[in-house]
């Protein structure tokens, strides 16, 4: 390797690295305090989001019966935490378009975060009945969303047969879905098939290798096995990538 030039003394490189630190300092404080300024309603000047509704909302003003625009200030609304606008704008997307799946799927997800699990349920049915009603050839995005959302909430509930029926249905349209891979693992953990599990888990974390949580699931099969040193591996592999998941580090420790 070259030597440095004499000009990059030891002095002048403790200078400059101390303008650079200033210089970062200065540019993350002056973008911290932009995104303080477009956020605070108090000023007078309305957020990022509220611009976006109300653009949304001029936009349905000069175009009633257009749906698109319903359907993104329902969106807007949900990110906004308003839940029952964005629910009474999504229905009135449906007057125009009564099997829109995009509206079906986000009405249940504003109902799933309020808690009203039932009524999401419902709606990600809706949803996904529609679809085998129209004998699509590939699952849409709101259709697997609404298998994903559905799948979780089984999952929790224990009803893992169901949910891993539905993430068979959401591999077999996109077999390199990771994420279906992952819940359909998680669905076999709980049906005690180990072996199903552990085949679905390896191929969730080999499209995504940081998918920390589809590794904890995978240590989860593994000492379901009886496989103590594969499921340490899988708990460490968890920890690597998000170092503070407590879950396996419980896991880990129980092994120890």
């Amino acid at each position: 390797m070259a030597e440095k030039p004499e000009f990059w003394t030891e002095a002048r490189l403790k200078k400059g690295i101390t303008w650079l630190v200033v210089g970062i300092v200065v540019v993350v404080a002056g973008m911290a305090g932009y995104w303080y300024y477009l956020n605070q309603p108090q000023t007078g000047v309305p957020t990022v989001i509220q611009r976006q509704i109300d653009t949304a909302r001029a936009d349905i003003t000069k175009d009633p019966k257009n749906i698109e625009p319903r359907i993104r200030l329902g969106q807007l609304l949900i990110q906004a935490n308003d839940f029952n606008g964005a629910i009474a704008e999504l229905q009135a997307a449906l007057k125009l378009q009564k099997d829109n799946d995009i509206a079906i799927v986000l009405i249940g997800v504003a109902y799933e975060e309020q808690g009203k699990t039932a009524a999401a349920v419902k709606q990600y049915k809706t949803a996904i009945e529609a679809s085998k009603a129209q004998k699509m050839n590939k699952l849409d995005p709101a259709v697997t969303e609404a298998m994903y959302r559905l799948a979780n909430i089984e999952i929790n509930e224990k009803e893992f047969s169901s949910a891993a029926t539905l993430m068979q249905q959401v591999s077999a349209s996109n077999s390199m879905d990771s994420d279906a891979h992952y819940y359909l693992g998680v669905a076999y953990n709980g049906l005690k098939k180990y072996d199903d599990a552990i085949n679905e888990l390896v191929q969730a974390v080999r499209f995504v290798p940081d998918y920390y949580q589809a590794n904890y699931a995978l240590g989860q099969a593994y000492e379901g096995k009886g496989d103590k040193d594969s499921a340490r591996k899988a708990y460490e592999a968890a920890l690597k990538y998000k170092s503070d998941y407590q879950p396996a580090k419980t896991a880990l420790d129980k092994l120890k």
